[in-house]
């Protein structure tokens, strides 16, 4: 009997050990679970803020950058405006409009060149071509005429489009062969004159802008340590870019074709479309992981684009 009522205690404190050793087990993954939970949650938590404030950062420097563009384009748009009408209101001859002209490129260190172009036989009945230009090359000031045969300037699109529509525009970059020639976009104003008839087109205004300058501007602007600021233009042409083969050579869709990347292509018809965005994506410079995030340039019709840094997406 007492060997048997030994036997019956054992059992009953294997049983009792076993039991303690399921509760504490239960009780130790529970805890592990649950805080296995909580820094899963807390890193998606974490993760989250850090990307919010990631795109906050990215799209307010994106936003600031491409205001800073927009401010001095826009003023340099003001000036063709303002001499056109300026012309509108005066009697001039050959030497007044040199005097403007070279008053507008001394005056305006963001402006390349300046011409007044007037339309065929407008100005003198007898010649085809009528266009003083003053031009900045190095620290000199430098005159030449601009319109011949391999230059027949009321032709290209500095002037067709501004005759055409009537108003203000900005070119498409391009290389100004036989003008400036230079790399450069041009802001273009046409002028009228007052007939009783109504108002004459005499032809345009324009103001240049170096794309040099527009390269330096752009990249002076620093993003982080290793992100890095372009600019293309409302046809997808890389007007700015750190690698300079691409400027003025290449679009952000031959680029998107070439890599194989439809997201890149579908990047670039949102950016033409004026919309904003941030994103994770591949930098096409480096292969590394990043954000990019672009905004319109309004008055150009140019958009600014920055991966604000080599973070993982």
């Amino acid at each position: 009997l007492l060997l048997i009522g030994s036997t019956g205690l054992r059992d009953r404190q294997v049983k009792n050990r076993s039991l303690a050793f399921k509760l504490a087990f239960l009780i130790l993954t529970s805890s592990s679970l649950i805080a296995g939970a909580i820094l899963v949650y807390n890193y998606y938590v974490s993760r989250r803020m850090i990307l919010e404030n990631i795109e906050d950062s990215a799209r307010g420097l994106a936003s600031m950058t491409a205001q800073k563009i927009e401010t001095v384009l826009q003023s340099i748009k003001e000036v063709p405006e303002t001499l056109a009408e300026t012309l509108e209101q005066i009697s001039y001859d050959e030497d007044t409009l040199k005097r403007l002209l070279r008053a507008v490129v001394e005056k305006n260190p963001d402006i390349y060149g300046s011409t007044i172009a007037f339309e065929p036989q407008s100005f003198d009945t007898a010649s085809l071509y009528f266009a003083p230009y003053y031009y900045k090359s190095g620290d000199d000031m430098k005159f030449t005429w601009l319109g011949g045969d391999d230059y027949r300037y009321f032709l290209f699109d500095w002037y067709q489009i501004p005759k055409e529509l009537g108003t203000v525009t900005w070119t498409e970059p391009y290389y100004d062969e036989g003008g400036g020639n230079v790399a450069m976009s041009t802001c273009s104003a046409p002028f009228y004159r007052r007939e009783k008839s109504g108002r004459r087109f005499m032809g345009v205004v324009t103001a240049d802008v170096s794309l040099v300058w527009l390269q330096e501007m752009v990249s002076s602007i620093k993003i982080a340590k290793t992100g890095y600021a372009f600019l293309i233009s409302q046809n997808g042409t890389f007007v700015t870019h750190p690698h300079k083969e691409l400027v003025m050579h290449e679009t952000i869709f031959g680029v998107s074709e070439a890599l194989k990347d439809p997201r890149l292509r579908e990047i670039g018809r949102n950016m033409i479309r004026g919309r904003t965005g941030f994103m994770p994506f591949r930098s096409f410079v480096s292969g590394k992981k990043c954000w990019l995030v672009y905004a319109p340039i309004p008055s150009t019709g140019w958009w600014k684009t920055s991966p604000p840094s080599a973070t993982p997406a």
